[in-house]
């Protein structure tokens, strides 16, 4: 019996000795004025080949003073222009514009923010409640990371179809129909978008 109370014991200490590894750090974050940038990757052919862009208007809301790292998450909003997409390609940007997201109801304005956030100042989880405009809004799944210099990522996959865009998605596909074909000769438009958001955080422990 007392060697049944020692295992138990023990794991016990394992198990609060875990969960203290796992908590956020006794430090202070602030998010650093203009530093945020969000990226995406889309896709295209059978191969699934990325193209990569951000968006030129991009604007940031925190709270102008230093917080714990979850709470200082959960307190930022992120809003951006989906007309000021920049791709690298003019022809490009100008296809995405005008065949997908003006095709696309709603306002062409997508916000977003952080709920639901797991793990250490160093990485873990949060959800990504995103709004591609004023009625479409989705839960999507996020991993985050921050390095010693406080630079900051998240990463977050999501489909276009969550947001109803089947009209917006066959649009873009049959205006790039030629663009979008691979060495097989078959033209294909991938509904998945992969989005980076990445930020310098003062931080001070």
């Amino acid at each position: 019996m007392k060697k049944n109370r020692s295992v138990i014991l023990n794991v016990m200490m394992l198990a609060t000795a875990l969960s203290s590894q796992m908590a956020f750090a006794d430090c202070k974050y602030e998010l650093k004025e203009n530093s945020t940038k969000v990226e995406w990757t889309a896709f295209k052919t059978t191969a699934k080949k990325g193209v990569k862009g951000t968006f030129s208007t991009v604007a940031v809301y925190a709270p102008q003073k230093k917080m714990d790292l979850k709470h200082a998450l959960e307190h930022v909003q992120i809003s951006l222009d989906v007309l000021s997409i920049v791709s690298g390609d003019p022809k490009r940007d100008a296809n995405l514009v005008n065949s997908f997201f003006i095709v696309a109801e709603g306002r062409k304005v997508a916000r977003g923010s952080l709920k639901e956030i797991k793990g250490t100042d160093e990485q873990g989880e949060a959800t990504l409640i995103l709004y591609l405009n004023d009625t479409a809004m989705h839960k999507v799944k996020a991993e985050y990371s921050m390095n010693s210099d406080g630079d900051f990522s998240l990463k977050a996959k999501l489909n276009v179809l969550d947001y109803g865009f089947k009209g917006a998605l066959e649009s873009l596909s049959k205006a790039c129909a030629e663009l979008h074909k691979g060495t097989d000769g078959v033209s294909k438009t991938w509904p998945d978008v992969e989005l980076l958001i990445t930020a310098k955080v003062d931080k001070s422990c």
